[in-house]
């Protein structure tokens, strides 16, 4: 009996030492491959993509111009896009306002203040930007679906968020909270339903 316990023992010590020598080992390696990357990346891998130290050096040219001439109303409107292009929403809403400030007759920098809003789902803010693009320019065909994006937004929106009165898991009156998903007890399928609700 004693004789067990103490194989045991052993055995297990002996798998502890294995399992450490092994880990120093994988630590080892690892060590090795992260030092190599870490070197790779100083030779072949910049930190930034081309992409971004061009739209960098844009953003740098812009603001420069801007500070060089504040009355040219072009480099505002540039500045704001590149950075709705880059996805920038929050620089480029401030951006948008800002040129809107130097050019409150642009109907495209509404639309585009417009797109922003939609980003960050501010749909009154959008609706309202587009209806002022709109105002100053009543030919813009794609703000124009710019609100019937925020209207039918705001429906689903509105029908997703109703609960049923009676606590039950469906709406039975033909109008489904969550894509019109209903139990198909109701002898149709949801595609119909879908057909109704639209």
């Amino acid at each position: 009996m004693i004789k067990l316990v103490i194989l045991t023992t052993l055995f297990s010590l002996a798998q502890l030492v294995i399992a450490d020598t092994k880990l120093v080992m994988d630590m080892g390696v690892a060590n090795q491959a992260h030092a190599s990357v870490k070197a790779g990346d100083k030779k072949d891998q910049p930190f930034w993509s081309k992409d971004q130290v061009k739209q960098a050096e844009l953003e740098k040219k812009y603001q420069a111009e801007i500070a060089a001439n504040p009355d040219n109303k072009k480099t505002y409107a540039y500045l704001a896009g590149l950075y709705l292009t880059h996805n920038k929403t929050t620089k480029a809403i401030d951006a948008y306002q800002n040129a809107i400030m130097h050019d409150s007759e642009n109907p495209k920098l509404f639309a585009a203040l417009s797109i922003a809003y939609l980003h960050h789902a501010k749909y009154d803010m959008a609706s309202a930007m587009a209806n002022e693009a709109l105002r100053l320019n009543p030919e813009l065909s794609g703000v124009k679906k710019i609100n019937e994006y925020v209207m039918a937004k705001k429906e689903a929106i509105e029908l997703a968020s109703k609960i049923p009165a009676d606590g039950s898991k469906f709406d039975m009156s033909g109008k489904a909270p969550h894509g019109a998903v209903m139990p198909s007890a109701i002898g149709e399928k949801p595609s119909d339903l879908m057909h109704k609700i639209n």
